[in-house]
């Protein structure tokens, strides 16, 4: 990471959002988690703000680029807020500001692929998304991985590379993302269909195609594909963009009205028998979104490489171990209350004595519950537990006040999962704690809560720091 943007984490941009840490970065950008100034610094730090060094392109371009994300509104697309130019200390830079998005496909696949099934539902969002572009005169031009993102409960497309059909391309560097005839070119619905084909043999196989930069060929699949994508992917990835099969053609097979057939042959009899059927959108449900976040939950850690057009790759793994004595365990995850409930020892409070005079001291866990009044453990979809293998850690530090109320969380570790990561935040807040006899009202008091989510059940154990 560039010793620059290190630099600009807490810095301010136009005196309304605070840059709070770097996401991901790379000699020319960076992405930051940022909050808007004057607003609660835990709950409103839902923006990632992407900043440009002026020098590296095209300003004016690019931010009359942005200004077309900004300016159309799409469940399927992330929102952009704002955009514009910004002076950080000796450099001149352009940003914007869009919703914060908490995974990445890019963060699943280096753990595994997607089955067929998971593809298929996770298509049709997609190709939703460029059918509404594509009919305002619109190119996604990113389409791959990292820029198809789990924000809250949604599946969303990143806006930020969305250009105008017709639009000269960025740079001339290839990547295999890139459809051939637009580098050095011009932006055309038919890059986001070649870019679309490279991004699905990606998530079945964990593997790029194989393709000379250089060449005139077709690329080659290393490993077959499940159907439908054995006929969807090689319709995509044809070098000749002219046989490349339009959005409607790929919507048709994914809902299984379409066949083998070229996209020649249907477009000939279409013409015989009168409009094509339109896509049907298909509302993914909620149950669908709680498996594609999930399924990027898996509990190893994995560290990941940070670039500025990579730039929701956010989690960081630093995994913490779980005291082993004293935690407190539930198989049914839900609020406990300060009296036990019949039947149900997961509403059971962890302890329902006051802590002993004074300081109950942080290197016992066992004496560390006596503080504790009541409980909330974070409830986990049996989907997201699935997703684990072994155990997934989470740490983390509240601040107490003399009533025992919880004023303020902050993850101490948050373990390889920011989903994760953040049921354990949420759920820290709502813990309650022994008041604390004579102790001065702004006086807090720090506690640590440590939890360890496993397939079947989770854990946690609480001990006071100071």
């Amino acid at each position: 990471m560039s010793d620059f943007w290190k630099q600009c984490e807490g810095q301010a941009v136009n005196d309304e959002f605070r840059l709070l840490r770097v996401l991901g970065s790379g000699e020319s950008g960076a992405v930051f988690l940022a909050e808007r100034i004057g607003g609660n610094s835990e709950r409103d730090a839902k923006f990632a703000i992407k900043l440009l060094r002026e020098s590296s392109t095209d300003a004016a371009l690019q931010l009359a680029r942005w200004k077309i994300a900004a300016d159309i509104s799409h469940p399927l697309l992330l929102k952009v807020f704002s955009f514009g130019r910004c002076q950080l200390p000796g450099q001149a830079l352009i940003f914007i500001v869009m919703e914060y998005a908490e995974e990445s496909l890019s963060e699943i696949l280096p753990q595994r692929p997607l089955s067929a099934t998971e593809v298929s539902e996770m298509a049709g969002p997609i190709v939703e998304a460029l059918m509404f572009l594509h009919g305002k005169g619109l190119v996604h031009g990113h389409l791959k991985p990292a820029n198809i993102l789990a924000a809250g409960d949604h599946l969303k497309l990143a806006s930020d590379g969305i250009c105008r059909a017709g639009d000269q391309v960025f740079g001339s560097k290839q990547s295999l993302y890139i459809a051939p005839e637009a580098v050095n070119g011009t932006a055309a619905p038919s890059n986001d269909i070649w870019a679309l084909g490279v991004t699905l043999t990606e998530t079945l196989t964990q593997s790029l195609p194989a393709w000379k930069l250089s060449g005139h060929e077709d690329p080659r699949l290393s490993k077959p594909l499940p159907p439908p994508f054995d006929v969807i992917v090689p319709r995509c990835l044809s070098y000749d963009p002219q046989r490349r099969w339009r959005l409607s053609e790929i919507s048709k097979q994914l809902t299984g009205d379409g066949d083998s057939k070229s996209a020649s042959a249907r477009d000939a009899a279409a013409e015989k028998t009168g409009p094509r059927k339109k896509f049907a959108t298909m509302r993914y449900t909620a149950a669908f979104v709680i498996l594609i976040v999930a399924a990027a939950l898996i509990g190893y850690a994995v560290m990941h490489r940070g670039g500025a057009d990579s730039t929701l790759n956010l989690s960081q793994a630093h995994p913490a171990d779980l005291e082993e004595n004293g935690p407190q365990r539930t198989d049914a995850p839900s609020p406990s209350s300060a009296s036990s409930t019949p039947g149900n020892p997961a509403a059971k409070t962890v302890a329902e004595s006051a802590p002993p005079e004074g300081r109950t001291g942080g290197g016992s866990a066992a004496r560390g519950q006596a503080g504790v009044v009541s409980r909330f453990l974070p409830p986990v979809p049996a989907s997201a537990r699935r997703t684990i293998h072994g155990r997934v850690h989470v740490s983390v530090n509240v601040n107490v006040d003399s009533d025992g109320n919880v004023r303020q969380a902050s993850l101490d570790s948050p373990g390889p999962s920011r989903y994760f990561a953040r049921l354990a935040l949420e759920a820290s807040r709502n813990w309650k704690f022994a008041p604390a006899g004579g102790q001065s009202a702004n006086t807090l008091r720090r506690w640590q809560l440590r939890y360890l989510f496993g397939r079947n059940d989770t854990t946690v154990a609480a001990r006071q720091l100071d």
